[in-house]
């Protein structure tokens, strides 16, 4: 590894670079896009169209400040739109302004358990 760059008197430099393979698509479940943000809902809808045909789908709002959910429909089919959009909004509307535009991860885990008997023999 070189030593960081030393300018005339004794300043240091150090760039940092943090590479990573790019993401196919570049979002993560939902992506929020406000009312005023640099990248319209139709935009978005050709990117992810192009990039991961079918796995998202947008959602427009009635909202002061939040113009469309793109949401992932995996999460759709898990809890319903209705809710996933209730739990996104509640989660995001005091972060977003008009001009926001939010990648959002969900982290979605079904868990259940299952009990059932075992007899002496170890027969259940």
């Amino acid at each position: 590894m070189e030593k960081p760059f030393t300018g005339n008197n004794d300043s240091q430099v150090l760039a940092q670079f943090e590479i990573c393979v790019f993401k196919i698509p570049p979002c993560q479940d939902v992506i929020a896009i406000g009312k005023r943000a640099p990248i319209g809902k139709h935009a978005v809808e050709i990117m992810l169209d192009a990039i991961a045909p079918e796995i998202f789908q947008a959602v427009e709002l009635q909202h002061p400040t939040i113009e469309v959910l793109v949401v992932r429909k995996a999460h759709v089919n898990l809890f319903g739109k209705d809710r996933l959009i209730q739990m996104v909004v509640r989660e995001i509307e005091g972060l977003m302004d008009e001009t926001a535009v939010l990648n959002i991860g969900l982290n979605a885990r079904l868990t259940k358990s299952v009990t059932f008997s075992f007899d002496n023999n170890g027969n259940h």
